[in-house]
């Protein structure tokens, strides 16, 4: 073979092995992205489970709140220290508490297993208030 052809050879060799590591590379991306985006996906569903599946912790903190016991222990003379150590926000706490309270455990227990918002659960909770909503052991009534 002659040198020029060669060289076209070695050029045409070159282009290929660069498509495929754009290609290589371009799928490696993709599949991090989608890595990412199950990742989210997961946290999401871990942590509204945390904050929603878990009815009795709900009930826990009620009790602990309403006793007012968590004053009695060192560095938590406030709730809303107490609320900070279990890694949520005082308001975060007291919405759930109130939800609870509205709502009912059996209730958020049910609606946990369709993945419903906190911010439908809060829509949930103010249309009980308003009186448009009412939740009962047998079903749920609106208007």
């Amino acid at each position: 073979m002659d040198p020029v052809s060669e060289a076209a050879m070695d050029v045409v060799l070159l282009e290929q092995q660069r498509d495929q590591l754009v290609v290589s590379e371009q799928e490696e991306k993709e599949q991090k992205i989608a890595q990412c985006y199950q990742f989210i996906g997961r946290i999401q569903g871990v942590r509204m489970m945390t904050e929603f599946g878990n009815i009795s912790n709900l009930i826990w903190l009620r009790d602990i709140k309403n006793s007012g016991i968590y004053t009695k222990v060192t560095g938590f003379d406030t709730w809303e220290k107490f609320c900070k150590t279990t890694g949520y926000s005082v308001r975060h706490i007291d919405d759930q508490l109130k939800n609870l309270e509205v709502l009912g455990a059996q209730f958020l227990e049910t609606i946990s297993d369709f993945r419903v918002s906190y911010k439908d659960i809060r829509k949930l909770r103010q249309l009980t208030q308003d009186g448009v909503l009412q939740i009962s052991d047998v079903g749920v009534s609106i208007g």
